[in-house]
């Protein structure tokens, strides 16, 4: 196994390919927005060159926050509904809306499990991780339900 160190956090693989850094790099942060490579300093750009898979986590982060935004506006939206409906005035075009953003929110974290899942398979994360994400991944099956 390599095992290679960005920013403080080590990410293991089981075979890393094209690796851009040996194995006894180690990175730090200093004052000025860098990383020092044994006294080296590069940019985060180049540092983040030996995160494998980089781009799907991009792309998981990105899936989690738009599932999150539609959670918080399906939240807004039932409490808007409840509102509208205890004053006995119409619904509104976002009380409507409830519904689509529960939809969207639910298939969101769905999605993000299952490529955080295949992510994690692929850098060859612990069963600890892989066990905590299908817990996630089971919860988000039960949330789709509801």
């Amino acid at each position: 196994r390599h095992t290679h160190a960005l920013a403080g956090v080590r990410i293991h693989r089981a075979e890393m390919g094209d690796a851009r850094m040996s194995e006894s790099s180690c990175f730090d942060e200093n004052s000025s927005g860098s990383v020092v490579e044994e006294g080296k300093a590069m940019t985060y750009a180049r540092a983040a060159q030996g995160i494998p898979f980089r781009m799907q986590q991009v792309l998981i982060s990105w899936v989690f926050v738009v599932a999150s935004v539609a959670l918080i506006l399906d939240f807004a939206a039932l409490q808007s509904l409840v509102r509208d409906i205890g004053s006995g005035d119409g619904l509104s075009r976002f009380d409507a809306l409830c519904n689509w953003f529960g939809v969207i929110s639910c298939v969101n974290w769905f999605t993000g499990f299952a490529l955080l899942a295949h992510w994690l398979h692929a850098v060859g994360a612990t069963r600890m991780g892989l066990a905590g994400c299908y817990m996630k991944f089971a919860a988000s099956i039960f949330f789709n339900l509801q």
